[in-house]
């Protein structure tokens, strides 16, 4: 389902990527820090996979959901993701709910923020997709290693 950030009834989701006590409880600070600011979110600490997390959240027209992993415990950085497009950026945490806050207000667009920012999980040229199944996506180097 699709909403115009400004409409979605959650703004943004927040996730753990492993079931860890300190991953569980930066997930619990950030949204705290999302709701003390006035951007609805929910936080969802379950042990499911990551994919299906991002996947019940697009079904309820989230716009954005964050990640915590383990280089948020080491460098206070978060992975971003966007619902329509399903890019991912890592930005710092310091920044995330003023970010966030100008995007749905309209001041900035997805497009603009996510160049100013470390792209994640997104393929190079030197890579080629030689086969995708529901469950995999298989690649090769375009050149020979050997």
């Amino acid at each position: 389902m699709r909403f115009s950030p400004r409409v979605a009834p959650t703004k943004c989701a927040v996730f753990n990527l492993l079931n860890n006590e300190v991953m569980i409880q930066k997930v619990q600070d950030i949204h705290e820090m999302f709701l003390v600011n006035g951007v609805t979110s929910k936080a969802d600490t379950s042990s499911v996979l990551i994919g299906r997390k991002y996947a019940r959240q697009d079904e309820l027209g989230t716009t954005f959901a964050v990640t915590v992993d383990e280089r948020t415990i080491v460098d206070e950085t978060v992975t971003l993701r966007e619902r329509d497009t399903t890019d991912q950026i890592r930005l710092p945490l310091s920044q995330l709910v003023g970010l966030i806050k100008s995007i749905v207000e309209g001041s900035e667009s997805w497009a603009t923020v996510s160049s100013k920012f470390e792209k994640v999980g997104k393929q190079n040229d030197d890579v080629v997709t030689v086969q995708k199944t529901p469950r995999a996506m298989f690649s090769r180097p375009v050149k020979n290693i050997l």
